[in-house]
């Protein structure tokens, strides 16, 4: 049988990673593991591998005789994780394949393992691999031309030419090999065995790239470790393609650490919130507001000054923040210009995952409303699934906010200026929304 998933959802902090940690400890020998998570920091942490500092590519260190330098003491050290490597020509994805072909137990990022070739995916066929995954792994998203290696509107040009068509289900798409010859060597080998492995959607007059199913119901069981998994695009990819999955819940209610996050406001004593006016209105701060709007730019930067630098007594002590313990986000494509030169080297994406890197943090500040993509929209109503909007808007606020150091149960105060994203957060502080 494939495709059997075992779901681990708890907050960030309440032991998830220890949880696979032990379950990859405890397979048998003859058990190959895969473990992938978004960072490649995080890979050492679980290969107990180090990497120098100054090494922006995070390399294993190894030894004078070329072996990696692993912690002895490290859990999982008798498992002998290893990194895949450039390969001359492939890059890691030829790593990956090395590895795989020697049946190495393996880290990678979530990035890499999404670069999956036909060739590898059938190697995974005659091994024994099991797959874990540290947080849900985007199994779709939204790509366009140049993703693809083409040339603006070359892929449009392609299906007018029937060298690319449409599946029977009227959006996956097949590359048409008996028309076009002989492909490798070509400028469109990436977008052929893209198609070969049915990872190519065509949704609204969107490109879309999803996860070969094919791939993942090579690995005899599957662990992935997150929170709010219903909120995931994860959850309806598994349904659809018919997985099945176990979901184990655990840990502390959101309202066991509610007494931690002050949700701040700042009356002005007339019944108006000077902070908060911004976004009473459904999408107002979508990213498509704030990224076409230059006057909301302009606005969201003046509220964001107000909060960490302005005099209000109900804020004083936001304001004793220095720069290191702050952390807001807002669309990248215009972060700079909102946050300006005072406060840039603050932000952090809204996308951000799996790290420990800023739990020092406890002003935060998220100048968002999360939305799902329209063309993810399209294809859940093609494939007869359904995301809950609110669970997935909550689950990437919570992500966020859990990079902070509430993830330590220590204080944080947040501004949310979407009234919408406010309300959800504060409704599932009191166990309301998406808890069960």
């Amino acid at each position: 049988m494939y495709g059997v998933v075992k779901v681990i959802d708890a907050l960030c902090g309440q032991g998830k990673t220890q949880r696979m940690i032990c379950d990859m400890a405890g397979l048998p020998d003859d058990v190959n593991i895969i473990y992938i998570t978004p960072l490649l920091s995080e890979t050492h942490r679980i290969a107990g591998t180090e990497f120098s500092t100054k090494d922006d590519k995070k390399k294993p260190l190894k030894n004078g005789f070329g072996c990696y330098i692993y912690d002895e003491n490290h859990p999982l050290h008798s498992k002998q994780f290893r990194h895949p490597e450039s390969q001359q020509g492939d890059g890691k994805v030829g790593g990956l394949k090395y590895l795989i072909e020697n049946s190495q137990n393996i880290v990678a990022t979530h990035a890499l393992f999404k670069m999956l070739t036909l060739e590898i995916v059938e190697l995974l066929s005659s091994k024994n691999y099991c797959l874990f995954m540290d947080e849900v792994l985007d199994v779709w998203s939204v790509v366009e031309d140049d993703d693809l290696d083409l040339k603006k509107n070359e892929l449009s040009r392609l299906i007018e030419n029937e060298h690319v068509v449409l599946c029977d289900d009227g959006y996956t798409l097949k590359f048409n090999h008996g028309k076009f010859g002989n492909v490798s060597n070509t400028a469109y080998e990436k977008i052929a065995g893209l198609c070969d492995l049915e990872q190519l959607l065509m949704i609204n007059k969107s490109a879309v790239w999803q996860m070969p199913p094919l791939a993942l119901k090579k690995f005899k069981h599957i662990v992935v470790g997150t929170y709010l998994y219903e909120g995931s695009l994860l959850s309806a990819y598994f349904k659809h393609f018919g997985f099945s999955v176990e979901v184990e819940r655990f840990g502390k209610k959101p309202s066991e650490i509610k007494h931690l996050i002050r949700v701040v406001y700042n009356p002005d004593g007339r019944g108006n919130d000077s902070l908060n006016d911004i976004g009473e209105k459904r999408n107002a701060l979508s990213y498509t507001k704030i990224t076409k709007s230059s006057v909301l730019q302009v606005e969201l930067g003046k509220k964001l000054s107000n909060y960490y630098k302005g005099s209000s007594k109900s804020l004083s002590n936001i304001q004793k923040a220095k720069q290191q313990e702050r952390l807001w986000t807002a669309p990248k494509k215009v972060y700079k210009k909102i946050g300006g030169n005072a406060f840039k080297a603050s932000w952090l994406a809204s996308t951000v995952k799996a790290t420990n890197d800023y739990s020092d943090r406890w002003a935060l500040a998220y100048l968002l409303e999360k939305n799902m993509k329209p063309a993810m929209f399209v294809l859940l109503s093609k494939i007869n699934a359904k995301v809950d909007e609110d669970i997935y808007a909550l689950s990437e606020l919570v992500q966020w906010v859990w990079r902070s150091r509430i993830r330590k149960e220590q204080p944080v105060y947040i501004y949310i200026p979407s009234k919408r994203m406010r309300d959800l957060f504060e409704k599932w502080l009191d166990d309301g929304v998406g808890c069960l």
